[in-house]
């Protein structure tokens, strides 16, 4: 072997060697820099997988208030529908009368004794009498005055109408006649 052959192969193992320790190199570093690539993924799903639980969490929470509406609502709908079943809506007309007045005129603001209405009861002013017996008793809400309670029938007072009780004569014609809805029970 001569001379330069030697040092040819000398260089070439200089070379080898040198290339592979520069591989070596890059290969720790790129392991290095994916080691704490792999570390900052970690990080990353443990934080998605912390968030994806609390939003498990909401979602269950969420969930439940669903039910809970969902519930309520249907309570709701069966409490309406009662309601529906024992009330009615009429478009009435309404007249009041006061037969407490002294100015009071028989056989218009009372028949008979205006002291007494047909349930036998004083006529209180709140009150109202009604055009039907079958209405005797029971609870009327008439739009914008308030709930009033039928304990008199009207002898001029229409069969599906109310006659509303005043404490005076001037209160009852200052109403006059008034066409209202009213929530009445069935």
């Amino acid at each position: 072997m001569k001379n330069d052959d030697v040092k040819a192969i000398f260089l070439f193992v200089v070379l080898f060697v040198g290339l592979m320790l520069y591989l070596s190199y890059i290969t720790r570093e790129a392991h290095s820099q994916t080691q704490e690539q792999l570390k900052s993924v970690r990080v990353m799903v443990e934080h998605l997988e912390e968030e994806n639980e609390a939003l498990r969490a909401r979602r269950d929470a969420l969930q439940a208030n669903v039910d809970r509406l969902t519930l309520e609502r249907r309570e709701v709908l069966e409490k309406m529908q009662m309601w529906l079943d024992e009330w009615q809506v009429e478009v009435m007309e309404i007249t009041g009368y006061a037969p407490g007045d002294p100015d009071a005129v028989e056989g218009t603001c009372h028949d008979g004794n205006p002291d007494v209405t047909f349930s036998g009861e004083p006529p209180i002013p709140g009150e109202t009498a009604a055009g039907h017996i079958d209405r005797l008793g029971q609870r009327a809400y008439v739009m914008g005055r308030g709930f009033y309670r039928i304990n008199d029938i009207g002898g001029a007072v229409g069969m599906y109408d109310l006659d509303l009780c005043f404490a005076n004569k001037k209160e009852a014609l200052e109403w006059g006649v008034r066409r209202l809805p009213v929530v009445i029970k069935r």
